[in-house]
């Protein structure tokens, strides 16, 4: 068994101060289930495990002056039944629904979700789409930055040693917004993604005046696509729109062929999802 000293602050002021005292030794956990299977592998480079899922407010979700806050602590099950974000954000609680069994859900975190850095985090489509801040803190103080900046490379965020995610944010939907999440997997909804999208597109009358499109395991991070956003935007929404999008998001993405499936049916789905969402919008 690995020798760790394990803390477990009740605040954020305890939490900055455990961040300190490991000295960029740490590792974080919160439900668990990425970092248990990891250490059933092999022994962390850590000496301190700090577990933050008993810290004051990290567990919350609330609408603050416009915004609305998801606590990185917050498990998907609570994401995906929780009134606001049914109301306000449906594509986060779909994609919330849609990861992993009832089990997992239970556990796993939003924040562990995104800090695990899988280009098919299913949470990460939807919180792009949403234009999300990820905040950030430690013993140097407070980091916010937009979640799109957060993902740099295959399996790697902008989190330093020290730092850990708080909490993400995200201007409340308009009431004409109409969003949605799709993922397909190789067995079922609950699998690893093969190809996921979350949308979003603002109407006034037939035109889209604001669109959000972004996708997981199409390349090396979760992405959005502004060149197929753009293409929707200020422009009648009907079929003819919707076949342009489609075509010009199979020339965005930048997928890879690997164990679960090849690029080109990952370019031919992502297009599906997209035009698929969109006809929904239509009818």
């Amino acid at each position: 068994m690995q020798n760790l000293t394990y803390m477990k602050p009740s605040d954020m002021d305890q939490l900055r101060e455990a961040l300190a005292s490991a000295q960029g030794a740490e590792a974080i956990i919160a439900g668990g289930t990425n970092l248990l299977p990891i250490m059933r592998e092999e022994p962390l480079q850590a000496k301190v495990l700090v577990d933050i899922s008993g810290v004051q407010g990290l567990t919350a979700i609330q609408e603050e002056q416009g915004r609305i806050l998801v606590g990185a602590a917050a498990a998907m099950a609570e994401i995906e039944k929780n009134s606001l974000v049914l109301e306000k954000a449906p594509l986060l609680a779909q994609a919330a629904g849609r990861l992993g069994n009832p089990m997992t859900r239970n556990r796993a975190t939003i924040g562990g979700n995104i800090a695990n850095a899988s280009p098919a985090a299913d949470s990460a489509p939807p919180l792009l789409a949403l234009d999300a801040s990820v905040h950030l803190t430690g013993p140097s103080g407070e980091v916010d930055m937009p979640l799109e900046d957060f993902f740099l490379e295959y399996r790697e965020i902008d989190l330093k040693p020290g730092q850990v995610i708080t909490h993400f944010s995200f201007a409340t939907p308009p009431a004409n917004a109409r969003q949605g999440f799709a993922k397909l997997g190789l067995r079922d909804g609950a699998s690893i993604s093969v190809v996921s999208l979350a949308w979003l597109v603002v109407m006034d009358g037939g035109v889209c005046t604001r669109a959000r499109a972004a996708l997981g395991s199409v390349a090396p991070i979760p992405m959005r696509a502004p060149k197929t956003e753009a293409a929707l935007e200020n422009g009648k929404l009907d079929r003819q729109l919707i076949q342009r999008a489609v075509e010009i998001l199979r020339k965005e993405i930048a997928p890879v062929s690997d164990v679960r499936a090849s690029a080109e049916y990952r370019r031919h789905a992502a297009g599906v999802l997209l035009e698929r969402s969109l006809l929904t919008v239509l009818d």
